[in-house]
């Protein structure tokens, strides 16, 4: 969808271009620009924000950066990352679920770390700019491993 006039939970009216669902509703990776010059990049749950980085305009009329607004804990770890205790997150195929682990700067796993999803599945193991690489799939209590990399249940990239 581009452009899609959209008001988010907060009442806010702007433009929304990025993946939608069956409603309509931002999900999946997208972008609002909002009538009062802000913008919010990242990833939408039915019409909510997930996470991502708020932009607001400066008084030179250029986007600064905010930092992120994330509900979960957060701590420094070496190499710039930091790791994060049951943060939400949307994956690229826009099943949601919580992740535990390191993520990088702009907040994707990247690291060790252990995706529990909603529908069940727990991915635990390596994981490389949001994507699960290799480690283990644990599904209603039956383990699933690879040691090199885990073609899991999970659908292929476009």
């Amino acid at each position: 969808m581009k452009a899609m006039k959209y008001q988010d939970e907060g009442g806010k009216e702007g433009r929304y271009s990025g993946d939608v669902n069956e409603d309509h509703q931002p999900h999946g990776q997208g972008k609002m620009k909002y009538k009062d010059g802000t913008q919010f990049v990242g990833v939408w749950s039915e019409g909510s924000q997930v996470h991502g980085k708020s932009y607001s305009k400066s008084k030179s009329d250029s986007l600064s950066k905010k930092k992120d607004d994330w509900s979960s804990g957060k701590r420094q770890v070496e190499g710039g990352k930091r790791a994060v205790r049951k943060m939400k997150w949307l994956d690229y195929y826009g099943d949601p679920g919580e992740f535990t682990g390191e993520v990088d700067s702009s907040g994707m796993p990247d690291g060790k770390g252990q995706m529990k999803y909603d529908h069940g599945l727990i991915q635990d193991g390596l994981w490389k700019k949001g994507q699960f690489l290799e480690g283990s799939d644990i599904e209603a209590g039956k383990k699933k491993s690879d040691p090199k990399v885990n073609k899991s249940i999970r659908r292929k990239e476009p």
